[in-house]
């Protein structure tokens, strides 16, 4: 296994583990155009004596990001990783829609 599969992988299950601890769908999409995964809110909702649970419908699309490198810096409770331009016209791509 290469070091960057290692470091997909390690993305992939840690940030799941988080997710899913805390209650949040998580799921990784067949095809990679520029979203690696998605969270999604699942609603607990009591109905009489039985509880249900519900997607909710509010998401947040994923694109991780690995490194073994020590060039991510550290400011409070920011994480700043120096991106690549082509990630970062992907992501705001996304956002003119």
């Amino acid at each position: 296994m290469t070091q960057n599969d290692k470091k997909e992988n390690l993305s992939f299950h840690y940030l799941g583990t988080i997710v899913s601890k805390n209650g949040f769908r998580f799921d990784r999409p067949k095809s990679d155009y520029g979203v690696d995964a998605t969270i999604e809110l699942i609603e607990r909702i009591e109905m009489k004596s039985e509880v249900r649970y519900f997607a909710s419908g509010l998401s947040i699309d994923v694109q991780l990001k690995c490194t073994t490198q020590k060039y991510v810096n550290r400011d409070g409770l920011f994480v700043h990783y120096t991106l690549a331009v082509k990630n970062y016209n992907d992501l705001i791509r996304r956002m003119d829609r």
